[in-house]
């Protein structure tokens, strides 16, 4: 009796493997997707308001720093 549930037991782990090696890939691929390498540049002060600067934090793709990907001026910055 014990022979059948091997071949049972063989698939059932074989499956679990396969599947957390499916997961762990796609998350893999999920994290390298949205973290891109970049370059960021704090603190690009473009004028001041009542006495308080303001400024940029800008962040550039790493592999092509030609393209602007985001800027935003922040409310945090304001002192």
């Amino acid at each position: 009796m014990p022979r059948k549930k091997r071949p049972l037991l063989r698939f059932i782990l074989r499956s679990l493997l396969c599947i957390i090696l499916l997961l762990t890939f796609t998350a893999g691929i999920g994290w390298w997707y949205f973290h891109p390498a970049t370059e960021e540049t704090v603190n690009v002060i473009y004028g001041q308001r009542n006495g308080v600067d303001l400024n940029y934090q800008i962040v550039r793709p790493a592999n092509n720093p030609n393209c602007l990907l985001y800027t935003s001026p922040s409310p945090r910055d304001r002192g």
